[in-house]
């Protein structure tokens, strides 16, 4: 007799939805962690936390916006490209250096000045510079292929 993969749930970690409707559930605790469980917990600790309705992206504002330049960069860049772990971990960290030095503001009002912030100035305190390119001047033309 073959035993079930799964045992038997209770009734209260039963319910039938659409795939990643319930992704707010947290089931590892044994018990259902519901958003109101959450709030209750991150207003003890005094954090101020809002929910945005489910496939509305719009009202996710600036992050959003971020999340939209990056597939933006992806999808001029790679098109329908298949790509291993390696070279799309590449692509992603180039794209990443791209919206990271999008400037935030200009830090004076002298046009002679040519030092603006950038997400970057505010995580490494410095512009992010790409890697420079090795130089194969050097290395005769049948060695390249």
């Amino acid at each position: 007799m073959a035993q079930p993969l799964m045992g038997n749930l209770p009734e209260s970690r039963v319910d039938i939805a659409a795939p990643f409707e319930l992704c707010w559930a947290n089931f590892s605790e044994g018990g259902l962690t519901t958003k109101a469980k959450i709030n209750d917990f991150l207003l003890r600790r005094e954090v101020e936390w809002d929910f945005i309705p489910p496939r509305s992206p719009n009202f996710g504002g600036l992050w959003e916006a971020g999340v939209k330049v990056v597939k933006l960069h992806l999808t001029r860049t790679l098109g329908n490209v298949t790509m291993t772990f390696e070279e799309f971990h590449t692509v992603l960290t180039h794209v990443e250096s791209i919206v990271n030095s999008r400037l935030l503001y200009f830090s004076s009002d002298d046009p002679n000045d040519p030092q603006s912030i950038s997400p970057a100035h505010l995580m490494f305190g410095r512009p992010l510079e790409p890697m420079p390119k090795p130089s194969y001047a050097d290395v005769p033309a049948n060695r390249l292929t």
